[in-house]
């Protein structure tokens, strides 16, 4: 499990959080800075989840 030590220095909740269940469930598009973020972290970004 992966885990964003910057997002774990804002709340100690994400430190439950992996970064590849982060999009899980999503139900609308990433918004483009998010979708390039996960992809820099080295996850695949889904199609279902990239704005048009």
């Amino acid at each position: 499990m992966r885990t964003c030590p910057f997002l774990n220095n804002i709340h100690a909740a994400t430190k439950a959080m992996s970064l590849e269940q982060a999009m899980s469930g999503l139900p609308m598009p990433l918004h483009p800075g998010a979708a390039r973020f996960y992809k820099e972290k080295g996850l695949t970004v889904p199609a279902s989840l990239m704005a048009n």
